[in-house]
């Protein structure tokens, strides 16, 4: 996002083993995610769950689907139910 400023999605395809393309393990392959807006640096070692406020996380989601027509919207480690249901009630669900 720092170079175009338009934020991105990193997705892996995983095999039935349990791998991706190259053969890398997915446990291996995914460091740490979760629903925050931080730096890798600055989660890394983080022993508390980070997350963003959830009504800022409900309009970013929003506005990728409006503006970038992002369809696939959601997040990682603390995105719980209550952010769903969040996004849902925010598209009119």
């Amino acid at each position: 996002m720092d170079a175009t400023g338009t934020p991105y999605i990193i997705a892996f395809v995983i095999d039935d083993a349990g791998v991706v393309l190259d053969g890398t393990s997915l446990w291996d392959a995914v460091v740490q995610a979760n629903s925050s807006a931080l730096r890798h640096s600055d989660l890394d070692g983080s022993e508390q769950l980070q997350r963003e406020d959830l009504g800022e996380w409900t309009e970013e989601m929003l506005r990728l689907n409006r503006e970038y027509g992002m369809r696939i919207l959601g997040g990682c480690c603390g995105t719980d139910d209550t952010y769903l249901l969040s996004l849902v009630r925010g598209r009119g669900g």
